[in-house]
């Protein structure tokens, strides 16, 4: 062999060494996470899973850390990933039933549970998760009878007399609970899980004695008595009151001078009695303290809830200035002097900070949250969700990352991922003010009124003077034609100061339900002209004025009213739609300069591009609601841009905007309506159809007869003829629309009821002569063409 043929070969066994394989970079993994470095162990253990993705014990690995760094779900996602892929560990298996039970995921834990049972049948920690989850599910006697079972199979096991212990408290059993205690107590080598439970016992039986004695007990054995100490100190206030507790306070800061949570104990109960000597008494600790770090976030709070900004401000840098602060510290102050950024509205400063936080701590919870909202104000939601979701990654039961994103779901239209997040937090807090206001609108609109009623009066408990509650629940008695209900919630909102244009629109909807069409008009046309713009009180007036039969009345007064109030929006869009077309386009003047006041301003820019179309100049039209979307991404805006490309002949490209306005708003009806009309007469495909189909199916409950009548036609394309006619029915019920009508004619003939499709057409027919209806006539004569 040549010289050139040995160094070649040594190059590449030696290259081939140095490739290193899944094990080796498990191994190094393994060492690191031994040894604490848990940021260069999850780097290996990615390594692992980039040659590996399906190795169990990478995921657990991960798993392992993400519970380290208290990364929920993290570590809830590895440790199901490590028990798929190697469901023969038993140890996983246990760890994966208690983590689920903690989250609350009781179906995972049961899975766990049975597996575990397969694996270990008689073993103690399957006997442990076996009793939690019996007694997490109320199941006491299965409960009893696993313990009692357990506890003679391994009666020195402390796990088992604890879950014995929490079974017997759950149910009240308090002797046999202490008895249960005593022994965990007594077996296990780190008692004080056991010690905290059994002050708990006590206190839940009301035994104040027992508690502070058990409190005192654990106070001389443990190394970190404080949160023991704050505990006793407030039963002994309860107990022997103000200087009793404060003397008892004071040996135990002695004793424990470094404690600032002790410290400021102290200063609390001196400020119930005297605030200004508190203040004296904290300046005092904080001076003496070696490190007072904790104390000027204590100050800091303090200043932040008295709106003391400035003194805020000054404690949070000193704590930045002080040499060996943190990094967790500075992180803290500079999340702090966000917050204060945000209240002052200087977004700029917040931005900066709120960035600097992130960039030493990526999972700061309260900087996560303020970036959030950042984005929101600058509405760039779509930016916004993910930080959203990671404080729920890092917190499920963050409120505040919930509000935001049922808000935020809400305004692109995903009313039902907006009412699961509301519902979220109800169930965390139940008289939680805007998930209830939600649940009442979605019961409102959908006119589920007995349990709009239900919720209206839950909530008028909690919120008994709430002007919005007050104000459905007059609607809601009105509709129901509750009127002397509705009357007295007029006076009682007058009564709370409700604005004057408010209680004349409120007058104006009982008469409107009472049907005084003639009296209502003139009471929305006060509040209207009172408030100066006021879109609800105009809506309803123009309803008033459809019944009453008095249009030019409605035209008449918004003439006067926009010659008072030129800047009223929404009279001025009333105006164009009722004009006729060279009117209408005689306000294009006006809707562009109302518009550039008001940039994102939806339902001006559409009727303003309608109008461009109108006056022939559709490119602008085009550029307009391009532009609007580009700015505003809103369903209203999104269709109506989809609509023109489709008058434009450009199909391909309505049919992406649709697309894109269905993955943004996939809750939306107006979206889902509008593409499925779109799929049924321009594209008109086997598979388009198939498709209208299955966004349409979710509207046969709907009581909206365009809806119906867009399902019904749907039915229809897809041969299911029988069906859609009785989904007409059900819209013609609602209201009778003569284009339903031809509708439910061509249902009728394709499911072979020939001769009542033909009386019906023959009967609408002869009402389109008599009320002179050219278009009517016309379609009626297309569609003989099909149905003979």
């Amino acid at each position: 062999m040549t010289l050139i043929a040995c160094a070649l070969c040594v190059a590449l066994t030696s290259g081939c060494r140095d490739k290193k394989t899944p094990e080796d970079y498990l191994s190094s993994a393994d060492g690191l996470y031994q040894r604490q470095d848990l940021e260069r162990a999850r780097v290996e253990y990615r390594n692992v899973l980039a040659l590996d993705a399906n190795n169990a014990a990478a995921h657990y690995g991960l798993a392992s850390i993400s519970r380290d760094k208290k990364e929920t779900g993290a570590y809830m996602f590895h440790l199901g990933k490590a028990v798929q892929l190697d469901p023969q560990q038993a140890e996983w298996q246990f760890e994966y039933g208690e983590l689920a039970l903690l989250t609350g995921d009781i179906a995972t834990a049961a899975a766990a549970e049975r597996r575990l049972r397969e694996l270990q049948p008689n073993s103690a920690k399957t006997a442990q998760l076996s009793l939690a989850l019996a007694v997490t599910q109320s199941r006491w006697n299965e409960a009893k009878r696993i313990a009692d079972a357990a506890l003679a199979a391994y009666p020195d096991n402390a796990d088992l007399w604890g879950l014995a212990a929490v079974a017997a408290k759950k149910q009240r059993l308090w002797e046999q609970a202490l008895q249960a205690l005593d022994k965990a107590i007594a077996l296990s080598d780190n008692p004080m899980q056991y010690r905290l439970l059994r002050i708990e016992v006590n206190q839940e039986r009301g035994n104040l004695e027992a508690t502070i004695n058990d409190l005192s007990e654990m106070i001389t054995i443990s190394k970190e008595p404080e949160p023991q100490i704050i505990h006793l100190s407030k039963l002994l206030y309860q107990r022997d009151g103000h200087d009793a507790t404060v003397a008892s306070l004071q040996q135990y800061i002695q004793r424990f001078p470094n404690s600032y949570a002790l410290q400021t104990l102290h200063v609390d109960l001196v400020k119930n009695r005297d605030p200004q000597e508190a203040g004296r008494l904290l300046d005092n600790y904080i001076q003496r303290a070696a490190d007072p770090t904790g104390l000027l976030f204590y100050r800091v709070s303090a200043a932040l809830a008295n709106n003391l900004a400035d003194l805020a401000r000054q404690d949070l840098q000193t704590i930045l200035n002080r040499p060996g602060v943190t990094e967790k510290a500075q992180a803290e102050a500079r999340a702090l002097l966000a917050e204060i950024a945000w209240l002052e509205q200087d977004w700029a400063k917040a931005g900066g900070l709120v960035d600097q936080v992130l960039k030493a701590d990526s999972n700061h919870v309260s900087a996560l949250l303020l970036k959030g909202r950042l984005l929101l104000r600058e509405n760039r939601a779509t930016e916004a969700v993910p930080y959203f979701n990671k404080v729920l990654g890092l917190d499920r039961d963050s409120i505040p990352a919930m509000e935001a994103l049922a808000a935020i779901n809400q305004h692109l239209g995903k009313v039902g991922v907006a009412g699961d997040y509301y519902q979220r937090i109800l169930e965390r807090n139940p008289n939680h003010y805007e998930a209830l206001r939600f649940a009442i609108s979605e019961s409102f609109g959908k006119g589920h009124y007995s349990n709009t009623n239900d919720q209206l009066n839950k909530a008028l408990q909690i919120y008994p003077n709430d002007m919005t509650l007050l104000s459905v629940k007059l609607q809601l008695a009105a509709m129901l034609g509750n009127y002397n209900e509705a009357n007295a919630l007029v006076n009682k909102l007058r009564e709370l100061k409700v604005d004057a244009a408010d209680i004349l629109f409120f007058q104006g909807f009982i008469k409107q339900k009472q049907g005084d069409h003639k009296g209502a008009m003139a009471q929305f046309g006060e509040a209207i002209s009172k408030r100066g713009e006021y879109e609800k009180a105009l809506q309803a007036m123009f309803t008033s004025a459809q019944s009453a039969g008095d249009i030019n009345g409605f035209r008449n007064f918004l003439t006067r009213h926009l010659k008072a109030n030129p800047s009223d929006k929404s009279a001025l869009l009333a105006q164009a739609r009722l004009a006729s077309s060279d009117e209408a386009v005689k306000l294009i003047p006006d809707i562009e300069n109302a518009l550039r006041t008001t940039p994102l301003w939806e339902a001006g820019a559409v009727v303003l591009a309608d109008l461009y179309r109108q006056s022939g100049d559709e490119n602008k039209a085009m550029e307009l609601l391009a532009a609007q979307y580009r700015e505003n991404p809103t369903a209203g805006v999104g269709v109506a841009y989809a609509r023109y490309l489709e008058k434009l002949g450009t199909t391909e490209q309505a049919g992406q905007l649709y697309e894109e306005l269905l993955t943004n708003h996939t809750d939306n009806t107006i979206v889902r309506n509008n593409y499925a009309l779109f799929l049924l007469e321009k594209v008109a495909s086997p598979q388009a159809n198939r498709k209208a189909l299955q966004l349409t199916e979710a509207f046969s409950s709907s009581e909206n007869p365009a809806l119906l009548d867009t399902y019904g036609n749907a039915l229809v394309k897809n041969q299911s003829a029988d069906k859609a006619v009785f989904i007409f029915k059900k819209a013609l019920s609602l209201a009778d629309i003569p284009d339903i009508k031809l509708h439910y004619v061509e249902a009728l003939y394709a499911s072979g009821k020939k001769t009542a499709a033909l009386e019906l057409l023959a009967e609408t027919e002869e009402t389109a002569v008599a009320n002179k209806d050219v278009k009517l006539t016309e379609k009626i004569t297309e569609l003989r063409k099909t149905v003979k």
